[in-house]
This record gives C-alpha cells, structure tokens and sequence, in this order.
C-alpha cells in the first residue's frame, strides 16, 4: 500500500519519531518529536550534573591538599620547636658539667688523679674553706671546685717547699737547679714544668722511672718535666682508681670476720681490765 493511501485511510506511520513537517505562511518548518527532545534534555542535564560533580570533588581534593600542606607545615613547626628545645637543653647542661673547666684558671691541662677537689681536702683538714687558702697561699678566688692537683700545683713553690716537702725554698732549688726565674712565689707547677727530668728524679733513679711509665728513648735526663707530666700523674691516676676499686670489691665476708676478731678482742680486753680493777 502506498503511504497515501495510508494516510487516507487514517493508518499512522510505521515511524513513530519521523518529523512531521508543519506548513505556515509559504514556509516549512521541522518540529522534533517530543520524545527525543526529553532525551536530549535528560542527557544535557546528566552532563550539567557530571560537571558540577567533578568541580565539587575537585574544590573538595583541592581543600583536602590545603589541610594535608597545612598539617606538615605545623608539624615541621612543631619539630623545630623541639629540636631548638633540645639544642637548648643540652647546651645549658654542657655549660654546667664544662663552666668550672672553661672559667676556672688554675685547672690548666692538668689530670685530675684522684678525683678530689680543693673544697673536699679542707674538709678532711677540718679547716674552713678561707683559711684553708690563706694557710697554703693559694689565690682566695680558687673555687671549691678546682681538682686537688691543680690546687697543689698553684701554690706557690716557697710554700710548696715549706708544707709538703718540709724544705726551705733555697735548698729545693739547689737541689732541681732551678734558675733565677723561678722564685719562691712562681707556682710549683711552672717550676716542675722547667725541671729537667734527671734532675726531677734523681740521675741514678732515671732508668727506672722510664721503665715503671713506659717512656721511650725519645725521654733523656735532659727532658722536661711539662713533656711528662700528664702520662705520669695519668699513671697514678689509673693505679688510685685500681687501688679504690679493691677496697670496694673486697669480700663481705672477710669484714664480717675482721668485725668479729676485732669484737672478740676487745671483750677480752675488756675482761682483763674489769679482772684488773676488781684484784686492786
């Protein structure tokens, strides 16, 4: 059948969506059927949707990289914080354990060999720290801090002479044959320090000294006290602390018997006097 007899007998067309052409005023004019102009506006609105969508997540992730940038700023702020509070720290604690060595003048390059200091010997002298000074002559500004060496080796050689050697400063300087620069006020320190070693120990006692600290042949007679006097005070360092860990070390028991010999012994003696007065 033709497609004008189907329009004359009122049959529709097989195509549904076909556009129906609308004439007006001598002009033809194509209108789409309503069924593809929903489609065209749903998918428009889908894509208007899927734009937004995708600025959103954007603006979203955008934000997010803000906070996350924030975050590892203020934790690098607060890491150095820290590390400056540490740095502080530690500062204040070097200057502590370091301020007698960096502002003490008397310590020197001293070895500290028995790990006493100045204020601690005037105790066990039973004497008060000022007087204690003025009776060896040492400088009144000495810290009670300043290690018993270096306090012996700042006395002055005349006193030096006098309150530990029991000599006149004359005779001293005979003896280590000292010159004229060295007087009864220069520091016993700096005149060791000036001594040759021959003279130090003794000629006849040298080969022996070099044997019991292990110097070289580098070390003559004529050396220099000052070229030895560290390996040698370090040498009776090591051999004080050896000598303190023994006494530490020793078996409780063998107190605990010296304890009871000592009790037994003066129980007897105890009876002996009571027998004694009773008789008289």
């Amino acid at each position: 059948m033709s497609e004008e007899n189907k329009f004359e007998n009122n049959q529709e067309p097989e195509n549904e969506n076909v556009p129906v052409q609308e004439e007006t005023a001598g002009t033809s004019e194509v209108t789409e059927a309503p069924e593809t102009v929903g489609a065209e506006a749903t998918a428009q609105a889908e894509t208007a949707e899927a734009i937004e969508a995708e600025g959103t997540e954007k603006a979203v992730s955008e934000e997010e990289l803000a906070a996350q940038a924030a975050a590892k700023k203020s934790k690098r702020t607060v890491i150095g914080v820290v590390i400056a509070a540490v740095v502080v720290v530690a500062a204040a604690v070097l200057f502590i354990m370091f301020k007698n060595t960096l502002f003490n003048p008397y310590i020197k390059d001293y070895v500290d060999v028995n790990g006493m200091t100045v204020g601690e010997t005037a105790d066990l002298y039973g004497m008060e720290y000022s007087d204690f000074l003025e009776y060896f002559d040492l400088p009144k500004d000495m810290p009670k801090s300043t290690p018993q060496q270096a306090a012996v080796y700042a006395m002055p050689a005349g006193r030096y002479a006098e309150a530990i050697v029991g000599w006149d400063f004359e005779s001293m300087k005979e003896q280590l044959q000292w010159g004229d620069d060295i007087t009864e006020e220069t520091p016993i320190g700096d005149a060791f320090d000036q001594t040759t070693i021959g003279n130090y120990v003794g000629e006849d006692r040298f080969e022996e000294f070099k044997s019991t600290f292990g110097l070289d042949d580098s070390i003559t007679k004529d050396t220099l006290w000052k070229e030895v006097r560290n390996i040698v005070d370090t040498k009776q360092k090591e051999e004080y602390e050896a000598e303190q860990a023994g006494i530490t070390e020793a078996p409780a028991e063998e107190s605990t018997e010296a304890a009871a010999e000592e009790s037994t012994e003066a129980a007897a003696a105890t009876e002996a006097a009571v027998t004694e007065a009773a008789a008289e």
